[in-house]
């Protein structure tokens, strides 16, 4: 009986760790009508929408990630934008380096990029802007080896 208890407490401290995590159900997929719908209300929705590249890495609430702005495609026209991530659903921003188009909430002193789960050529196509164009995206430089 002891070894089932303790069982059931192991899988109860892995439940609570994975349900912290964020989790999206897609229950079906959705119609381009759909998309482009999702994606204009997005982009309505956002605070600002910049081409940006991470300058300082996201570390906590009280250092967030400072994001150099190439772009402004809505929102104030910032040359930097505090990008922070208070839950597992929000763009952390870890990786200086890092260039992509982002959808910001939030600011105006500080912002966050919660996963939208729009595609980004909807979004392009609200924006009209082409982002394979005008800002590719890049993945973070690798460290150097050692």
């Amino acid at each position: 009986m002891r070894w089932i208890c303790l069982v059931g407490a192991v899988v109860g401290v892995g439940v609570g760790a994975e349900a912290s995590a964020c989790s999206i159900v897609v229950t079906h997929e959705p119609t381009p009508y759909e998309k482009m719908r999702r994606a204009r209300e997005t982009i309505a929705e956002a605070a600002a929408v910049i081409d940006g590249e991470v300058i300082a890495p996201y570390r906590s609430e009280d250092e967030p990630a400072v994001v150099r702005a190439e772009h402004v495609l809505k929102g104030p026209a910032k040359v930097e934008f505090k990008v922070a991530a208070p839950t597992s659903c929000h763009e952390a921003f870890t990786e200086v380096g890092l260039r992509a188009r982002m959808v910001l909430y939030g600011g105006p002193d500080v912002y966050t990029a919660p996963d939208t789960q729009t595609e980004a050529r909807y979004e392009d196509r609200v924006l009209k802007s082409d982002r394979r164009k005008v800002w590719p995206w890049t993945p973070a430089p690798k460290p150097p080896a050692r």
